[in-house]
């Protein structure tokens, strides 16, 4: 799952950035992403694509949502971030 920018909406503000615990957002006139850096907050999606086999990551993420909720997509203010399966 990637954390996608829909640059046709986001304004820039950066406040998705002061969420952002690991560092992978930044906006220099637009958001961008370090696909590298993101995961999810708080330790959830590292430790799924770390230890689950790919086979079992959906029904892993289905039961433990309150890990892979993202800090980044509920604080942006005109709904430009979204998550979207790679």
């Amino acid at each position: 799952m990637t954390v996608m920018v829909k640059e046709n909406v986001c304004v820039g503000c950066g406040r998705c950035v002061s969420f952002c615990p690991r560092g992978a957002l930044s906006v220099w006139g637009i958001l961008s992403v370090d696909v590298q850096c993101c995961t999810d907050c708080f330790g959830g999606m590292h430790y799924i694509e770390e230890n689950v086999p790919l086979a079992d990551r959906k029904a892993t993420m289905d039961q433990q949502k309150s890990w892979w909720t993202r800090n980044c997509i509920p604080n942006c203010p005109v709904y430009a971030i979204e998550v979207r399966p790679d």
